[in-house]
């Protein structure tokens, strides 16, 4: 075959049962922050989720492991005091944890009191490593 007829059909024939069943392209793949770890939680949101104080306290005791969460939204989850003061127990071994929600929650004074004397584990952010000041 001569060389343009090659080029034509390679380059410019469209065949219009093939261009009828032509699937679309796939969309572009999510692409993750180089500053995220593949396989790790950073943020975990468990607005109105109604975990109570024995979620609380279970999910204080994951606090103590974590070592990639920054964010955590807790609100609306029927957490009270004792909840409140379980979570406090946590948050000094969680040395990554930034954000912490838990708006419409009745905490009361003994549990923001509980919160407030949390002992505050050296944070950092991860662009400047310079660290950040203890909430409250």
């Amino acid at each position: 075959a001569k060389p343009e007829v090659i080029r034509f059909v390679k380059y410019k024939y469209r065949c219009d049962a093939c261009a009828a069943s032509a699937k679309p392209k796939p969309r572009r793949r999510a692409a993750i922050p180089r500053t995220y770890a593949f396989n790790k939680i950073v943020a975990v949101d468990l607005f109105r989720n109604s975990v109570g104080n024995r979620g609380a306290t279970a999910i204080a005791e994951a606090l103590k492991a974590t070592r990639t969460l920054r964010s955590l939204n807790l609100s609306t989850n029927r957490i009270k005091a004792g909840g409140a003061e379980a979570l406090a127990s946590g948050l000094g071994h969680c040395g990554t944890l930034t954000a912490l929600n838990l708006g419409a929650n009745a905490i009361g004074a003994t549990g923001a009191a509980a919160l407030a004397a949390a002992p505050a584990s050296p944070r950092s952010h991860p662009c400047s490593r310079a660290p950040l000041a203890a909430p409250g």
